[in-house]
C-alpha cells in the first residue's frame, strides 16, 4: 500500500455487487473488481464535501453523548453521597466534584458503561434495569455505527461519485453513502435523547429522601 497518497486497485475484491435499494436510493455495497481503481490521499474525504460534513456531525454527536454519560454518572455518584431529598423538585441533582476526573480517567467504554450500570443499581434500584435492558443497547449500538465510520480509512472511486469508499486493511472495499452516514448519525442522537430522558427521569424520582443519606446534616 502506498504511503501517504495513491491508487489501489480492487481486482482481489470480486464479490457481487448489491446495487441500488429499488426505492431509488443507494446502500453500502461491496466494490466489483471491473469498478476501477480506489484512490486515497491526505484529505480525500473533503472532495465528497456533504459525506465529509456528516463524517463531522457524527465525531460531535459522538462528543455530546459522551458529554451526557459522564454528566449522568457524576449527578448519580453526587446524589448517592450528597444529601438532596429534594433535588426532583429542583430539577437537577448536584455533581460529584470527583466522579467528573474519575470517568474521564476511564478510556474504555466498556468499564466505563460497567461502571454508571453498578453506580445505577446502588443509588437507582428501580432504573436498573431499564437502563441495563434499553439505554446500554442503544449506547452500544450507537457506538458501533460511530467506529465504523470514524475509525476507518478512505478513499474515492471515480465509479462511485456520491459515495466514500472504505479502505479496509483486510477484506473488501465497501462503498457508503449519505443514508449509511445518516444511520449511523441517528443512531447516536437516539442514544443521546434516550440517556437524557432517562437522566430527567431519576432526577424526577428524588423528591422522597435520600434513603443512602440518612443521618446526613442537610
Amino acid at each position: 500500500m502506498c504511503g501517504v497518497g495513491g491508487v489501489l486497485n480492487i481486482r482481489r475484491n470480486t464479490s457481487t455487487s448489491l446495487g441500488l435499494l429499488s426505492l431509488g436510493f443507494a446502500m453500502a455495497h461491496q466494490l466489483k473488481s471491473e469498478d476501477g481503481s480506489v484512490e486515497f490521499r491526505n484529505r480525500i474525504v473533503l472532495e465528497r464535501p456533504k459525506l465529509a460534513a456528516l463524517l463531522g456531525a457524527i465525531a460531535a454527536e459522538w462528543g455530546s453523548l459522551e458529554v451526557d454519560i459522564i454528566e449522568m454518572y457524576a449527578a448519580v455518584m453526587g446524589y448517592g453521597y450528597i444529601r438532596y431529598p429534594s433535588a426532583g423538585d429542583r430539577g437537577f441533582i448536584p455533581a460529584h466534584p470527583v466522579a467528573l476526573q474519575v470517568f474521564d480517567a476511564i478510556e474504555s467504554r466498556h468499564h466505563r458503561m460497567l461502571l454508571l450500570a453498578k453506580l445505577i443499581s446502588w443509588v437507582f434500584p428501580d432504573q436498573a434495569e431499564e437502563f441495563r435492558k434499553e439505554v446500554e443497547p442503544a449506547i452500544r449500538r450507537a457506538a458501533s455505527g460511530r467506529n465504523k465510520f470514524e475509525h476507518a480509512a478512505w478513499g474515492l472511486c471515480p465509479k462511485y461519485s456520491n459515495a466514500l469508499i472504505h479502505v479496509p486493511t483486510f477484506g473488501h472495499f465497501v462503498a457508503y453513502y449519505e443514508s449509511d452516514f445518516n444511520k449511523a448519525l441517528d443512531g447516536i442522537i437516539e442514544a443521546r435523547n434516550m440517556v437524557r430522558k432517562f437522566e430527567r427521569k431519576m432526577i424526577n424520582s428524588t423528591s422522597r429522601k435520600n434513603p443512602l443519606a440518612q443521618g446526613l446534616p442537610t
